[in-house]
C-alpha cells in the first residue's frame, strides 16, 4: 500500500466533479460536455434520499453543496433528476428559497430550486435540524418558518419587517469562519494565499496576474473546483491537461484535491507509528519518521519559536478541553479529545512507543474517519482498516512476550537469579542473540558488565554510568558491534555523557508536571534530541543512537507520570487484550 501511494489518494468529491462537468466541449459544440464521464459518475452516485454526499455521516453542508452543485451540472446539461436532496444548511436553503420565487417563465431551473428547497426546509423544521454551520443567529427558524408560512408574491413589507423585527439578532449575530473577509482582494492577484484553492467563490478576478500563480502541474493549489472554473474563464489549456489526468486517474470523477503525495505521506507515517508497526517500514519511511510527530516537542536548544509553540499550543489544548471544543475542525475522528488528554499527560519525551501503541489502538478509527474541506472526503493511504488490523496482531504478539517476561521479572527465584548468578544471565544473553542474528556478543557484553560492576564502589558513578550500561546492553542484544575508535570518539563521548547526565538527573528527582520541566533536563534532553538526528561524522549507527534516546525517555517516564498513570498504563499494556 505504502509503495503503491504515489499521488496519494481521496474519495471522490461530487461537488468538485460537478464543476469539471460544466466544462462544455473545447471542440467548439458547446451542446455538448468535455467530460462526459464526469456526468455519469454524478448520475450513478445519487444517494437513496436524493442526494450526494458522504453517505455513512450525515453533515449539512456537506450534503447541501454536493447535491447543489451536482443538481446545476445535471440540469445544465438537461440531464433529468428523479430525486431531491432533503438534508442541507438551513441559513442557504433558505435564501435560495427565497431568491427561486422570482423566476420568469421557462425558467426550470430556479422552479427545481423552489421545490427542492421548500422540501429541504420543511424537513429541517419537522426535525428541529433549523441551526446553522456558518451563522450563529437570534431565530433562524423563526426566518424559515415566516417564508414557509407567507411566499414571495404574499410578502408584504409591513409585515415582513414587523416579523424580522424580533428575529434580527443585530450585532449578536455571528458568521462563522471570516477568511475571505480576512485577505483583501488584490492580494489574491499577487502571492500565494489559501484563497487559491477557492477561486470558483469569486467573481471580477484579473485572470492575467492570477495565472503566474498556477502550480507547475497546471493547476490552483491543487483544487480541481478551481482550476475547472479558471479553465473556464481562461481556457488555459495547463488547466485542462491537468483536469484530464485526474479524470482519467478517477475513472470518472474528481477529488476534493490532486495530488495529496505530501500530505498522505506524512499522515500515513504518524498512525502507523503510533500504532506501535512502523519498525516493519523503515525502509519506505527512510528520515520522515524524525520528523513526523509532534513537531513542536522536538526542538533543539535555542529554538525560542518551537519552545513559544510549545507553550501556547500546550495551553489551547488544555481550553478546549476544559470547555469541550476538542471537536476538530479538519477531522471527523473516533477519540480526538483522548488523544489530545494522551498529548498532555505524556510528552514526547515520557512518550514509550507501546504506551502509545496500545492507547491509540482505541483512538484510531481506521476507515470510518473522515476529513472535512469544502465537503467531506475520505484518505484510505491514511485512514483504513488495514493498519487497524494488521496494529492489532502485531501488539498481540508483543502482548504475549511481555507478559512472559513481566512473569519472569515477579518470580523471585529469577530475581535471585539476576542477582546472583549474572554471569549466567550475561550467558543467556550472549546465546540468544547469537542464535536471532549470527553475532558473538559474548566478550564485549561480559566487557561492559565488568567495568560498570567495578564501579559499584563508587555509588554515584555507578548511577550516572546506568543509563548507558542499559543502552550497550541493548545494543550488542540487537546485534550493533561497537569497535573502541567509536566509543572513543568525541561524538559517542558527547551522546553517553549527556544521556548519563540526564537520566541521571532524572532518576534522582520527578519532573514537574506539564510544560514547566527542570530547566537543566530539558536542555539536555534537546541536545540529545539533536545528536540523535544530526549525522555523525565517526560513523555511529542511527538505531544504535536512537536507543540513547530511548532509553533517555524511559527515564523521562518514569519521572514524569504518577504513580497512578503508571499502573494504569501496565494494566493496559501488559494485561488488556486488543483483539476482545
Amino acid at each position: 500500500m505504502l509503495n503503491r501511494m504515489r499521488d496519494g489518494s481521496s474519495s471522490v468529491s461530487p461537488y468538485d466533479t460537478a464543476w469539471v462537468a460544466l466544462i462544455r466541449d473545447t471542440n467548439g459544440s458547446s451542446d455538448k460536455p468535455q467530460f462526459p464521464s464526469c456526468l455519469q459518475w454524478i448520475a450513478e452516485n445519487q444517494l437513496c434520499d436524493g442526494s450526494w454526499g458522504e453517505e455513512l455521516v450525515f453533515c449539512i453542508y456537506d450534503r447541501l453543496l454536493n447535491t447543489l452543485a451536482s443538481v446545476v451540472a445535471l440540469t445544465t446539461w438537461n440531464i433529468g433528476l428523479e430525486n431531491r436532496n432533503r438534508d442541507k444548511s438551513p441559513t442557504a436553503m433558505y435564501n435560495l428559497y427565497r431568491c427561486s420565487q422570482v423566476s420568469f417563465p421557462g425558467e426550470k431551473i430556479l422552479d427545481d430550486a423552489k421545490k427542492f428547497t421548500y422540501n429541504f426546509l420543511q424537513h429541517c423544521l419537522s426535525n428541529n435540524q433549523s441551526l446553522d454551520k456558518w451563522l450563529i443567529a437570534k431565530d433562524i427558524p423563526g426566518e424559515i418558518r415566516y417564508a414557509l408560512e407567507v411566499p414571495w408574491y404574499a410578502n408584504l413589507p409591513r409585515v415582513e419587517a414587523r416579523i424580522y423585527l424580533e428575529q434580527y439578532g443585530g450585532a449578536n449575530d455571528i458568521w462563522i469562519g471570516k477568511t475571505l473577509h480576512r485577505i483583501p482582494k488584490d492580494v489574491v492577484h499577487t502571492i500565494p494565499t489559501t484563497l487559491l484553492f477557492s477561486l470558483e467563490g469569486f467573481r471580477d478576478l484579473d485572470w492575467e496576474r492570477l495565472l503566474k500563480l498556477q502550480m507547475p502541474d497546471g493547476s490552483f493549489l491543487t483544487s480541481i473546483a478551481s482550476t475547472a472554473f479558471a479553465f473556464m474563464e481562461t481556457n488555459d489549456q495547463n488547466c485542462l491537461r491537468y483536469l484530464q489526468r485526474v479524470v482519467q486517474k478517477y475513472n470518472g470523477g474528481a477529488p476534493h484535491s490532486y495530488p495529496v503525495d505530501m500530505q498522505a505521506r506524512l499522515w500515513a507515517i504518524d498512525r502507523l507509528q503510533r500504532l506501535g508497526i512502523s519498525y516493519y517500514f523503515e525502509e519506505e519511511f527512510k528520515d520522515m519518521l524524525d520528523h513526523v510527530q509532534r513537531c513542536s516537542q522536538v526542538s533543539f536548544p535555542g529554538e525560542k519559536i518551537l519552545d513559544d509553540a510549545k507553550k501556547f499550543t500546550y495551553n489551547f489544548l488544555q481550553h478546549c478541553l476544559s470547555n469541550n471544543q476538542s471537536l476538530d475542525k479538519w477531522l471527523i475522528a473516533k477519540d480526538i479529545p483522548g488523544e489530545i488528554r494522551y498529548a498532555l499527560e505524556v510528552p514526547w519525551y515520557a512518550n514509550l512507543p507501546r504506551v502509545e501503541a496500545r492507547i491509540y489502538l482505541e483512538q484510531y478509527g481506521g476507515a470510518n474517519d473522515i476529513w472535512i474541506g469544502k465537503t467531506l472526503h475520505r484518505m484510505p493511504n491514511v485512514n483504513n482498516n488495514v493498519y487497524l488490523e494488521a496494529a492489532k496482531l502485531d501488539y498481540d504478539k508483543c502482548q504475549s512476550q511481555h507478559q512472559l517476561e513481566w512473569t519472569l521479572i515477579q518470580d523471585n527465584e529469577t530475581r535471585q537469579m539476576l542477582l546472583n548468578n549474572l554471569l549466567q544471565f550475561l550467558h543467556q544473553l550472549s546465546e540468544e542473540t547469537y542464535e536471532t542474528l549470527g553475532k558473538d556478543i559474548h566478550l564485549q557484553l561480559h566487557s561492559v558488565w565488568g567495568r560498570w560492576l567495578m564501579s559499584v564502589g563508587e555509588e554515584k558513578t555507578a548511577c550516572q554510568e546506568k543509563a548507558e550500561l542499559v543502552v550497550r546492553t541493548i545494543n550488542l542484544c540487537g546485534g550493533h558491534m561497537v569497535d573502541d575508535d567509536i566509543i572513543s570518539s568525541i561524538d559517542y563521548k558527547n551522546i553517553s555523557d549527556i544521556t548519563n547526565k540526564v537520566c541521571f538527573k532524572l532518576q534522582t528527582g520527578k519532573v514537574s508536571g506539564g510544560i514547566n520541566c527542570n530547566i537543566e533536563v530539558e536542555s539536555g534532553m534537546k541536545a540529545l534530541v539533536k545528536l540523535v538526528l544530526q549525522n555523525s561524522s565517526c560513523g555511529i549507527n542511527k538505531d544504535m543512537k536512537k536507543t540513547f534516546l530511548a532509553v533517555a525517555k524511559t527515564f523521562y517516564y518514569t519521572a514524569h507520570v504518577t504513580e497512578e498513570i503508571l499502573n494504569f498504563h501496565i494494566s493496559k499494556v501488559l494485561f488488556e487484550s486488543v483483539l476482545e
